[in-house]
Formats: C-alpha cells, sequence, structure tokens
C-alpha cells in the first residue's frame, strides 16, 4: 500500500499535479475553498469577463455577472412562450418586494388636484352686475379663502372691462359658505351697468384650475394645508400547477418523443397563461373553499390604472392619428413616469392601430424592440414611445377593442413564494405510483404611481 502511494506522490510530481491534487483535496475536506485561490479576473475586450487560475462556480458566475443564473424553475418559466402572457412575463423583470402575509397593505399619497369643474351654470345679469357670487364646483374641497383660481376656456376683460383680451377670466375666492361653495370675486371682469368688475356667464363643466394664493400686506397666515397616505391593500394568489406520471406511462416506448419534461413544460405553459389574466383582470376578493378555508384572489392592474382614455368616437369608428397623439399626451403627461412605456392591446385594438393613416411619423409597421424576450412594434411620438404588443389576453375575456398602458419601473411584484418546484414522494406516502411535480407561486403585482398607467378602451355612444 505504501509502495503504491509513494509511485503516486511520484508521478504527481513528475508531471506538475501535486498544488492541484492538494488544491482538490483541501476543497473536498473543506479545508480551503478552491473557488477562493488567487484568481486574476479580467473585462474581455468583447464583452464579459475572464479569469485565470479560477474554477468556474456558480458563485463565481453570481459575482462576475448577477443575472445570468436564474433559477432553474425561472429560467425554464421565462422561456415558455414568453409572447402569449406578456404580463407574467413582465413580472419576472419586475421589482421584487417578499411578502410574508396573503393580505398586502401600501399607504400612497397623491398631491391634492389642481382643477375641477363648475357644477351648475352661472348667468350674469342684465342690468347691473355684482361683485360677487357664490358657485358651485364638482369638488369644493380642493380650494381655500385666499387663493385666484383661472377659468382657461372663458375670457377676461380689460381694466374698463369693456373689451375681451387674451388673457384667461381669473377670480379671487374671499371666503367659503358653510356648505363649502366658493364666494368669487372677479379679477378681470367685465363691466356690466355700474359694476366694472362682475363676474360674466359661466357654463356648466367649465374648467376651473387652482392657482396660486394671494394675500394683503398685513396677513400673517393662512388657511392650512393637511395631507395624509390613505390606505389601501392587495390580496396574493396562490397560483400552481402540477404534472404527474405512472411508472407504466414513463417505461411505455413511444411513438413521438414525449416525456415527463414535455408534461410539464405544457403545464407551466397554462399556468402562466393563467396568471396573466388575473395579473391583468383579476378580482381582488377572500372567498372560502368547500372546507371552509380561505382563498384569495388578486386585483388586475388593469382596474389598478388611474387613467382611461377612450378612442373610435368618431363616424367612421376608428382609432385616428389625432387620437394616438392625444393618447400619448396622456401617458407620458401628469404621471411622473419613464417616456418608454409599454401597450398591451388586444386584437381589434392592434387592427385599429394598424390602420391609422395620414401618419408621417407613425412606425407601428416599421420598428420592433426586443425586451423581455417578446418582440415588440415601436410608435414613436414627441411625447415619448410606446411599445406595442398583441396580448392574447384581451381576446380570451371579450375584449378585443382595449388595451392597457404601463410604465414597467412601476410595476411591484410581491411574492411569499416565486416559482417554486417541489417533487412529491407520492409512491412513498402510498397515494399513488407516480411522479409528481408542482410549481407554486404566491404572488401579486402592484402598480406604483397609478397615474402613469392608462386603460384604453373604444368609445361606445350607447
Amino acid at each position: 500500500m505504501k509502495m503504491k502511494m509513494k509511485r503516486t506522490v511520484e508521478f504527481l510530481k513528475e508531471h506538475g499535479l501535486v498544488m492541484l491534487a492538494i488544491t482538490l483535496l483541501c476543497s473536498l475536506f473543506g479545508i480551503c475553498d478552491a473557488g477562493a485561490m488567487t484568481a486574476d479576473v479580467v473585462s474581455m475586450g468583447e464583452g464579459g469577463v475572464g479569469a485565470t487560475n479560477q474554477i468556474s462556480t456558480s458563485q463565481f458566475t453570481n459575482e462576475a455577472s448577477e443575472d445570468l443564473n436564474l433559477p432553474d424553475v425561472q429560467r425554464k418559466v421565462v422561456k415558455i412562450n414568453a409572447g402569449a402572457s406578456p404580463l407574467t412575463q413582465f413580472s419576472f423583470y419586475a421589482l421584487k418586494e417578499k411578502a410574508t402575509s396573503m393580505v398586502q397593505e401600501l399607504y400612497l399619497v397623491d398631491i391634492l388636484p389642481d382643477s375641477t369643474t363648475l357644477k351648475a351654470a352661472y348667468v350674469e345679469p342684465n342690468t347691473n352686475g355684482v361683485e360677487t357670487v357664490t358657485l358651485d364646483t364638482n369638488n369644493n374641497g380642493i380650494f381655500s379663502a385666499k387663493e385666484t383660481i383661472i377659468f382657461p376656456l372663458v375670457k377676461g376683460y380689460n381694466e374698463t372691462g369693456e373689451v375681451q383680451t387674451e388673457h384667461f377670466f381669473m377670480g379671487y375666492i374671499l371666503k367659503k359658505t358653510d356648505e363649502g361653495k366658493l364666494i368669487v370675486k372677479a379679477v378681470n371682469g367685465k363691466k356690466i351697468g355700474a359694476t366694472n368688475d362682475s363676474v360674466p356667464s359661466l357654463e356648466a363643466n367649465t374648467k376651473i384650475l387652482r392657482c396660486g394664493r394671494a394675500h394683503n400686506e398685513i396677513d400673517m397666515g393662512t388657511e392650512p394645508y393637511a395631507l395624509v397616505p390613505t390606505k389601501e391593500t392587495q390580496y396574493l394568489q396562490k397560483f400552481r400547477c402540477q404534472v404527474e406520471e405512472s411508472t407504466l406511462e414513463k417505461i411505455a416506448k413511444k411513438e413521438a418523443d414525449w416525456k415527463f419534461s414535455d408534461k410539464e413544460r405544457a403545464a407551466v405553459d397554462d399556468m402562466k397563461r393563467g396568471m396573466s389574466k388575473s395579473y391583468l383582470l383579476g378580482v381582488k376578493n377572500k372567498i372560502y373553499d368547500e372546507k371552509r378555508l380561505e382563498v384569495y384572489t388578486t386585483e388586475g392592474v388593469y382596474w389598478q390604472a388611474g387613467k382611461e382614455f377612450l378612442y373610435g368616437a368618431n363616424a367612421e369608428r376608428v382609432f385616428t392619428y389625432e387620437e394616438l397623439i392625444r393618447l400619448t399626451e396622456m401617458a407620458f403627461t401628469g404621471g411622473n413616469g419613464n417616456k418608454n412605456k409599454y401597450f398591451l392591446v388586444g386584437s381589434g385594438l392592434m387592427t385599429n392601430l394598424s390602420l391609422i393613416k395620414d401618419a408621417q411619423n407613425f412606425k407601428l409597421a416599421k420598428s420592433t424592440h426586443v425586451k423581455y424576450g417578446i418582440t415588440f412594434k415601436e410608435i414613436e411620438t414627441n411625447f415619448g414611445n410606446l411599445y406595442v404588443v398583441h396580448d392574447e389576453t384581451f381576446d380570451r375575456m371579450d375584449m378585443r377593442e382595449n388595451g392597457f398602458i404601463f410604465d414597467p419601473s412601476l410595476l411591484r411584484k410581491h411574492s411569499i413564494v416565486d416559482m417554486a418546484v417541489k417533487d412529491f414522494d407520492l409512491r412513498e406516502s402510498a397515494q399513488r405510483d407516480v411522479d409528481a411535480r408542482s410549481i407554486t407561486d404566491i404572488s401579486c403585482l402592484w402598480l406604483q404611481n397609478r397615474l402613469a398607467h392608462i386603460r384604453v378602451a373604444k368609445y361606445n355612444a350607447a
């Protein structure tokens, strides 16, 4: 035995392999980490990272390129029919937040609205005007005394009140009534009889902008501004698929190459499609199954969007180029989002977009954008870029004419379990003579800054 060991050591010395053998033995018995040996890590000229004196381990890979290695299940899931369930695909790349409960709570706060409309029309008197009037709006609560208000669709008057100017009509809130209505004085009003600054006639639903406060010289204070966040809740939903194969089925000869992994792929694909429907259009609720156990369902992001756009309000009932520009204006203003957003559309809406005429800068049929394993059509406008893809979910839900615009940087995924796989030993438990594998995802999607996202639907005249 000693002679055999001696000959082995001499062989290793002769071939310069002693250090390698020591390294491997140390690594095997935990004396040192073979991957921790001194390594010269260099960036490759054409991209990538290389190293000398380095064993290729998962640790090295994760440190050099942290997004390269995905969990086995997620890698498989991400690759399966990405375009068929785009929202589920986006969920794999959304910012993850770890959850510990099926009920998630989030405090949201937004700025005070800066506009509303007039609830009832005001008709100016025929003979002699009045200095102050009482106006009732559709949101009196956003206004306070000493604020100026502008009516952007109404022209104001010059200093004598006899000639309209290009300036918008502006009023000044002296105070509010006990019912919350606004007592308003004209700033650049109309001369009616002997009164120079009278409030002119205002139609119902006239837009009113809340502007800056204006105080006299000796005012020391003003009405306080109070703002507190409100709590919203979202439920996680437990998604699951399971594949089983009996022993006889596994060993049977097949005419086609059909293995357990193929069945698993089909099951995961079906799971992703189901998740996409729930993520997009699901209803939040807590129900009970036949065992009186709680079952949570999640709310879809379509219903979370803070804006809605209606198209096709024309004689031809089609999406016009002008409507497209107005849609992008809505998508990229007033929501503090990014200038690149994604547009999931049903087949009817995709047809409408494809048939837009007289669009010199419209590039739906020309440019493509590949992201998250999905190929998008690109719409370029001066407001921002929309990346469009057909989402079969809308078709399956009889919403062919609908769409959803969202900012992926404001999409959050809360999850307790994120695509976890588990193999069951049903033979050991004497249940069934089968191989069984289950894939589970317990999660929900949540939109941050809801005014950055839009529901799109076709105008219904009825």
